[in-house]
């Protein structure tokens, strides 16, 4: 051999070398198709290669029927229903077609995945082309999705009905991780705001829907804690009131109340804000209400908070505490407390949750609430329900738990076997309770809501949190009560909607020379003229009023005396 020779043969060495290398990579390469059923039903779930035909050897269908609730990505990933090939097998410029159905209560969703091989680059006699390219199209009921297959990874979500009346959000969404590989992800959610609430229920000032929310937003630690604040809103604006545990973080809990500005413009702020937030944090609980908060004779907002002795308390120094607010239905008063007592694993009779619970119970028999109006105490209690304290619990607030309904698939609130992020154990820390002491309903229940990401495209367009993971390490706790009607009749005033300027009130209790007027924050009836104001036509009725500027203000229903009738509420004007 010549020294003349020695470069070709070197070339050809490495081209087959590097060939040798895409063949050795690329025949691994594969699509995983994962399922999530985050609904109450069963789903069957089958795969079919309807063109091309391949060999069984290059790829695999996992069929068969997959149960309610099957958990978050990190669980579902360990079973994918189906696994397709992507480069052995395929041959060159052959066409191959799969279709995913997803079967639940006789509607179905499929997804059709095409992968087409690569052609045969012939290199000195051998085929270099490997692997494969991928489209996809999802179709479901009154959902024909797009007419041509698409090799986009921009995540795909429509809604369609069961025959029972539940809205089932059907989700979609194709990641590359970059090796060739891809993972494909569909869901079927059933966890949508037209499921939660009956939407007569807002007219009905006899009953309140109520939901309970650890929403795990501690200040500095990386749990995708700002996408994840971007979603937990869209669940949460069907509810009379939400009561929100570790908001810790100031920014992410300002950033959920203002999405939830024009369902709940009524709130109680931070509980037990420290001086010195650098090293403590507050007691992470906020109330939030579509209806006003109740005013006394001084015209003051009916609300206040405790501290908890022993506090502060917890890695974090947190100021734990209670948060209380009289709210105002249509005139109905409900009397709310929220609050997050400190977590203790030992879950005995003499840890400090016990005697944070014990202050509760104290602190609400100081408020001293007639006995026929409601009182409703939410929050994660940090008590397991089977632990034998549950009991001392509720004696120490003398409240009841409502029951689950007859059909409840989730009853648990904290769930490591379903949630990938909760740790501690398996079993109900979150409550809904009604006081025996006070007005009692007449029906009521319970119900675990998993709420679960994302609900809108790509996270409303700020990023791309992964589908199919759960919200919170916690599920949310929703309690329905319904109280014997109100028949006095009383006079309110209500915020019915508004946008960035103009504000429509509701009323009862109006007529021929009666006033609806707002003012300033520190101005009053009797020394100040109404910032904005107009007369009502009708005892019950609306009106709507121009607020050009930002700040705070109260508005009040007067008769031609400046008494009031109804209010002061309290409402911020913001952009």
């Amino acid at each position: 051999m010549s020294d003349s020779d020695t470069p070709s043969i070197t070339i050809k060495k490495i081209m087959l070398g590097i060939s040798c290398f895409f063949i050795a990579s690329l025949s691994y390469a594969e699509t995983w198709i994962y399922f999530a059923n985050n609904t109450d039903y069963s789903v069957y779930v089958n795969t079919e290669n309807t063109i091309g035909h391949l060999s069984y050897n290059y790829w695999e269908n996992n069929p068969g029927k997959i149960p309610a609730r099957n958990g978050d990505d990190k669980r579902i990933e360990q079973n994918p229903i189906a696994k397709l090939n992507r480069n052995e097998g395929l041959g060159y410029s052959n066409l191959f077609e799969f279709v995913s159905t997803l079967d639940i209560m006789s509607q179905k969703v499929t997804l059709t995945t095409q992968i087409t091989s690569a052609p045969c680059n012939e290199f000195f006699g051998l085929c270099t082309g490997q692997g494969s390219s991928i489209k996809t199209k999802i179709q479901g009921p009154n959902y024909s999705g797009s007419k041509k297959f698409t090799d986009n990874y921009e995540p795909k979500t429509f809604t369609f009905t069961l025959d029972n009346g539940q809205t089932i959000q059907a989700q979609y969404r194709q990641y590359n991780s970059g090796t060739g590989d891809d993972q494909i992800y569909l869901i079927l959610n059933q966890d949508h705001p037209d499921n939660y609430t009956v939407s007569t229920d807002v007219d009905r000032e006899n009953v309140i829907d109520v939901i309970s929310y650890n929403t795990w937003m501690p200040r500095g630690m990386a749990n995708k804690a700002s996408y994840r604040k971007n979603e937990i809103p869209f669940h949460l604006k069907p509810f009379d009131i939400i009561v929100l545990e570790e908001t810790f973080n100031d920014e992410y809990r300002n950033d959920m109340r203002e999405a939830l500005q024009k369902t709940h413009p009524y709130w109680t702020g931070p509980l037990n804000l420290p001086k010195n937030q650098t090293f403590q944090d507050d007691g992470g609980v906020v109330i939030l209400s579509k209806w006003p908060i109740a005013t006394d004779s001084k015209d003051n907002e009916i609300k206040n908070a405790i501290i908890y002795t022993q506090c502060p308390c917890d890695f974090n120094q947190e100021h734990k505490g209670a948060w209380y607010v009289k709210i105002l239905k249509h005139g109905t008063p409900y009397h709310v407390f929220g609050t997050h007592p400190v977590w203790k694993q030992a879950q005995t009779a003499n840890t400090e949750t016990m005697a944070q619970i014990s202050e509760l119970g104290k602190f609400i028999a100081k408020r001293h609430i007639p006995a026929n109006e409601a009182v409703i105490i939410a929050g994660d209690m940090n008590v397991f329900q089977h632990k034998a304290i549950y009991t001392q619990m509720l004696a120490s607030l003398n409240a009841e738990n409502p029951s689950y309904l007859s059909d409840a698939v989730l009853i648990n609130s904290h769930d490591e076997t379903r949630n990938s992020d909760a740790t501690g154990g398996t079993g109900t820390l979150d409550y809904v309770l009604y006081s025996k002491a006070h007005k009692q309903p007449v029906s009521s229940y319970v119900k675990v809501i998993p709420f679960m990401s994302p609900q809108t495209n790509d996270n409303n367009g700020k990023g791309g949190y992964l589908l199919s993971q759960y919200l919170s390490d916690h599920f949310a706790k929703h309690g329905h009560f319904e109280f014997d009607s109100n028949r006095n009749n009383p006079n309110y005033l209500e915020i019915q909607s508004f946008d960035n300027y103009n504000y429509t009130f509701s009323y009862n209790g109006g007529g021929a020379y009666t006033r609806l007027a707002v003012y300033r924050e520190s101005e009053t009836p009797d020394q100040n003229s109404a910032y904005a104001w107009g007369y009502t036509t009708d005892y019950r009725g609306q009106l709507s009023l121009t607020i050009a500027e930002n700040g705070r203000y109260k508005a009040y229903l007067l008769d031609n005396d400046h008494n009031k009738i109804a209010g002061p509420i309290y409402f911020n004007k913001n952009e």
